[in-house]
């Protein structure tokens, strides 16, 4: 059976974000506090670079 999506909906799907659960060393998790870095930003910016993924 097939079904056809509208575009705008793939479109949508495509940049719908779904929390998942990493585990990190505690020690790297303050540094990155201390420092303002986003870790959910960066696990995604590394993803993509190690899927050589561009958006």
């Amino acid at each position: 059976m097939l079904v056809e999506v509208e575009p705008i909906y793939l479109q949508e799907l495509s940049r719908k974000s779904v929390r998942i659960n990493a585990s990190i060393p505690a020690w790297l998790e303050i540094a990155a506090e201390k420092s303002g870095v986003n870790v959910s930003q960066t696990l995604q910016i590394a993803l993509k670079a190690e899927l050589d993924y561009a958006n």
